[in-house]
């Protein structure tokens, strides 16, 4: 059974989250797992030595470990918490939601269970980062980089699209993951505004018009245009003049699109970004 992966990470993006994975399941019928990862950070002890008595170093670091140990239980029964109110705003919305709490990596614990997770879904911003709007949260680069699971990554709110904006270059990798929108059970009934970047040409054009094609033959309803300038800078503008709220986009091979996505750019786009950001795989 293939279930939705809802990613908690304080509570920046807690509410997006839900939203979003409650959108996603009610159209795909999929199964939420809400899931709270508490990670081990081994914790160094300062070194006494030298410093202090040997019975007051010895008092010393274990009321040190104390505070550590309930550090950590303080950690777990929040997260708790966090996956109670998010499991209560789920079934606000008539979706009934596993809660799981590891311990460990969150990288490693994606792993164990990517064979079974249909979507990913994930904050953009994360627990260190209540304040800041434009800061991505600490490990979402790292994730995107490894995972190989489609990831929805939110904003501070999730509105639910009505169309999206498939960003369009005619490398394999555009091609590739045009064919997996084209099969998608989650945005097939949504108009698909069919954007390239690119120098005004007539390859580009040729490109433009037989991916359009290609999805209007699978049912969609499309929107194609060849667009010119930078490319954050132009799909940036082109989703706020037409009330997109979901950008789509694939995150594999070498595209130009792909050096933003997941090289040096990586923070930059997604600060840039106003809206929810879909990567396929």
């Amino acid at each position: 059974m293939t279930h939705i992966l809802a990613c908690l990470d304080g509570i920046a993006s807690q509410e997006a989250i839900c939203d979003a994975s409650a959108w996603a399941a009610a159209i795909t019928g999929d199964t939420v797992t809400l899931l709270h990862v508490l990670e081990r950070h081994q914790n160094v002890l300062p070194d006494l030595s030298g410093t202090i008595g040997l019975g007051s170093r010895e008092t010393l670091l274990a009321e040190l470990a104390e505070l550590d140990q309930q550090r950590s239980q303080l950690a777990r029964q929040q997260g708790k918490l966090q996956l109670d109110a998010a499991a209560h705003q789920l079934a606000e919305h008539g979706i009934l939601a596993n809660r799981l709490q590891r311990h460990g990596d969150l990288l490693d614990t994606l792993s164990d269970f990517a064979e079974q997770t249909r979507l990913l879904v994930l904050g953009k911003c994360g627990a260190r980062h209540k304040g800041e709007d434009a800061v991505v949260g600490s490990q979402l680069e790292s994730l995107l980089r490894t995972q190989r699971t489609p990831a929805l990554v939110v904003q501070r709110q999730f509105t639910a699209p009505t169309s999206l904006l498939f960003a369009f270059d005619g490398s394999e990798t555009a091609h590739r993951a045009l064919k997996q929108l084209a099969g998608s059970a989650l945005l097939k009934d949504l108009t698909c505004h069919l954007v390239m970047v690119a120098d005004a040409s007539a390859k580009h054009s040729a490109q433009l018009d037989a991916a359009a094609t290609s999805l209007r033959q699978r049912g969609w309803q499309v929107i194609p245009s060849l667009q010119q300038g930078e490319l954050i800078p132009t799909l940036t503008r082109y989703l706020a003049q037409h009330q997109i709220t979901l950008l789509v986009m694939g995150a594999y091979g070498h595209s130009r699109m792909r050096q933003f996505v997941l090289g040096s750019h990586t923070s930059a786009m997604l600060q840039a970004l106003p809206c929810t950001l879909l990567l396929l795989r």
